[in-house]
């Protein structure tokens, strides 16, 4: 087993941000991944978070390798684009960005280097308050969970509308600070090596290789070439992604979520994340207003993410959510505002959705990785009820490949690979 962090080599660490502070407590608290997180309480009050690498005995996947600094460098980054203007002048943020920075931890420290007192690369991190969903989510009702469900679609169409600075797109970590890639740690060298991918496409077939081959290297059961093969027939279907925009791609997770109740039973202030409580009165008779009011003083709001590190520059409708299938209150506070379903099997928004009409065969593909990746994670950290959660993901697989075989290609809408740009299958090692 991975020996704990100790008091003093934390605070010795601390010590190089804030002199003369000490480690009162430190402590493990659970995680929604492999990392290892502690909550360190210092002398001068604050609360921190520290986020260290899975334990060396466990294998993860490629797209795994880096979480420590896909975190940190995810909240480093939007929170000072949402700081400064396109100049990189400092600003007073909008509305709407100081929604969404309230919503962010703060980044203290960080080292990507493992010659530290800890031996290993860090994160320190100042968390936003809140306790994970998954704590209360059964005692909540059902229009609490409306309400919880809408603001999480605000928070995703805020980090919709964050984008790529450069352009390309890919893994967060990959496009924001590709000097932290390793040819080990990524299987290969390719486009995410080099700052992201230039077309969406491109992008998502190397994250899509990378599992296959986690899960050809050992061995696992998965039927790989039917994978690849409609992928090859219905890949140009993702060229009409042109924006890359900010994902967190298991961000609706319960235990990622963090929530918390006004204080003293007292209302939250207004903002982007709770209006949709006044919104949602609107037609509702004067007794049920006055009910849902009185309900709404001691809501949860949703206060933060807990894990920042799986993010990545794309296709919004990557995030699992929509694979799942998000509810009608997510719906409605990603796309602000009621939409008609139209043709798509979800109703989305334009303007945050390319090629809307496309959408449903995007999502099979996504949900066709989301499968692939669930099973290759069972195989190579099994715990608990692993098999039950590999047979279901097992059950997805067949399900969504049977689906994508019944979509026809459509040939006007098939674009050649831009020149320059290599097959990731024929890249990744």
């Amino acid at each position: 087993m991975c020996q704990p962090p100790s008091q003093q080599s934390v605070g010795a660490i601390l010590g190089t941000v804030w002199p003369n502070v000490t480690v009162e407590r430190l402590q493990p608290i659970p995680s929604f991944g492999p990392q290892r997180i502690y909550e360190v309480i210092v002398s001068n009050g604050k609360t921190l978070i520290l986020v260290l690498p899975p334990p060396s005995i466990l294998r993860l996947l490629r797209s795994e390798q880096l979480m420590v600094a896909s975190e940190a460098v995810v909240v480093r980054w939007v929170r000072a684009a949402l700081s400064r203007n396109p100049a990189g002048e400092m600003v007073a943020a909008s509305d709407k960005d100081t929604d969404l920075l309230r919503l962010l931890p703060t980044l203290i420290h960080s080292s990507q280097e493992r010659s530290n007192e800890l031996g290993f690369t860090y994160s320190f991190l100042e968390p936003t308050p809140g306790s994970p969903l998954a704590l209360v989510s059964r005692s909540l009702t059902s229009l609490g969970r409306e309400r919880v469900d809408g603001q999480m679609g605000q928070l995703f169409r805020q980090l919709a509308l964050v984008t790529s600075p450069s352009g390309m797109f890919g893994p967060a970590v990959a496009v924001l600070n590709p000097s932290s890639l390793h040819r080990t740690e990524l299987g290969g060298s390719g486009p995410m090596g080099f700052g992201g991918a230039a077309t969406w496409t491109i992008a998502f077939h190397s994250m899509l290789e990378s599992v296959l081959r986690d899960g050809e290297d050992i061995a696992i059961t998965i039927p790989y070439s039917a994978i690849r093969r409609q992928f090859q027939r219905l890949s140009h279907f993702l060229d009409s992604v042109s924006v890359p925009r900010l994902v967190a791609v298991d961000g609706t997770n319960e235990s990622v979520i963090l929530v918390s109740k006004p204080a003293d039973g007292g209302s939250a202030p207004q903002t982007l994340f709770t209006t949709s409580i006044n919104t949602s009165l609107k037609g509702k008779s004067a007794v049920d207003n006055n009910n849902a009011l009185d309900e709404s003083k001691s809501s949860l709001r949703v206060c933060g993410l807990r894990d920042w590190s799986n993010c990545i520059f794309g296709d919004p409708l990557l995030a699992t959510v929509f694979s799942e299938g998000p509810s009608e209150s997510f719906l409605e506070g990603f796309n602000g505002t009621k939409t008609d379903p139209g043709p798509a099997q979800l109703p989305l928004g334009r303007d945050i959705i390319d090629d809307v009409d496309s959408a449903d065969v995007r999502l099979i593909i996504y949900q066709t990785y989301h499968a692939t990746v669930s099973i290759v994670r069972e195989f190579y950290r099994p715990h608990g009820d692993s098999s039950r959660r590999e047979l279901e993901a097992r059950r997805r697989l067949n399900e969504v490949l049977s689906r994508l075989v019944e979509v026809q290609a459509d040939s006007k809408r098939k674009h050649p690979r831009p020149s320059g740009e290599m097959s990731p299958a024929k890249r990744i090692k």
